[in-house]
C-alpha cells in the first residue's frame, strides 16, 4: 500500500464470473485476469492464457487414432470417462494416458493400497473394451517434451470432473501441438469452450475432424 504509483497484481486463481472474488479488490489499482472469458471492467484487464512456445501444425490423423490425455493422478481428472467414451465412439483405438509423479500427489494411497496414479491405470484397462487399447505411462516431461508428446496424439482429451477456481494449465502444450482437442463442460475449460464446445456436444471422432483449426485460432489469439 505504501508503494508510489500504479499498484496491479496478476490474478491467476479465477472465479467463474467474479474474477475478485478471492482477493481484496480495494488494495490495488488494476487486476490483470488472465481469463479471455471474464467481463473487463475499469479495474479488471482482460488477457488470454499466455502459451510458452513456438506452436506446431496440426498432421493427418491415423487410420486407428490416438487419443491422449495427462495430468497429476489426483481425483476429478476422468481418464476414465475417456475410455468409455472412446468404448462407444471407436472399434479400435489407442488411448494414451500419462500421470506423472509428484511431490503431493504420488502418495495418495488411501483405501486404494497403492499409488492412485497406478490404481487409475488399473481402472481405465479394466473397462476398455477388445479393440481399445491403453498406454498408460507415469513420466515427468519437460514441457518442449509434452509438446511433442501431444503432437503425436490425433486428439488431445481432457473430460476433467472437479470443481476449483482458475483456468486448466493442462491445455497449454496440447493447444501449442497443433493436434485437434476436446475438453469437458468443467468451467476449468471455459477460455476454450469459446473455440470449441465441449464434449459431448462434439464427441471424439468429431474432434478429430474438425477442431484443429479452432486450435490453430487459439494459437493464434493466445500467442
Amino acid at each position: 500500500l505504501k508503494l508510489k504509483g500504479l499498484k496491479f497484481s496478476i490474478i491467476l486463481e479465477l472465479e467463474q464470473g467474479n474474477p475478485l472474488k478471492l482477493m481484496p479488490s480495494n488494495i490495488f489499482d488494476g487486476y490483470l485476469a488472465l481469463d479471455p472469458s471474464a467481463e473487463a471492467t475499469n479495474q479488471i484487464f482482460i488477457f488470454p492464457r499466455p502459451l510458452e512456445g513456438e506452436p506446431l501444425k496440426s498432421n493427418r490423423a491415423r487410420d486407428v487414432p490416438w487419443i491422449g490425455s495427462f495430468g497429476f493422478g489426483t481425483p476429478g481428472k476422468g481418464f476414465e470417462l475417456l475410455v468409455e467414451a472412446a468404448n462407444r465412439e471407436f472399434e479400435k483405438a489407442v488411448v494414451r494416458i500419462n500421470i506423472p509423479r509428484g511431490n503431493y500427489t504420488s502418495g495418495m494411497n488411501g483405501v486404494h493400497g497403492q499409488e492412485y496414479s497406478r490404481y487409475l491405470g488399473a481402472i481405465c484397462e479394466r473397462i476398455a473394451k477388445p479393440g481399445i487399447e491403453v498406454r498408460f505411462t507415469f513420466d515427468f516431461m519437460s514441457p518442449p517434451q509434452l509438446l511433442n508428446w501431444c503432437s503425436d496424439n490425433d486428439l488431445n482429451c481432457f473430460l476433467y470432473t472437479r470443481r476449483q477456481p482458475g483456468l486448466s494449465a493442462t491445455t497449454d502444450q496440447a493447444i501449442l501441438s497443433g493436434r485437434p482437442l476436446i475438453t469437458g463442460s468443467n468451467d476449468t475449460f471455459r477460455h476454450i469452450h469459446q473455440y470449441i464446445p465441449p464434449y459431448p456436444i462434439i464427441g471424439l471422432r468429431d474432434a478429430i475432424d474438425i477442431t484443429a483449426p479452432q486450435v490453430h485460432k487459439m494459437q493464434k489469439d493466445w500467442s
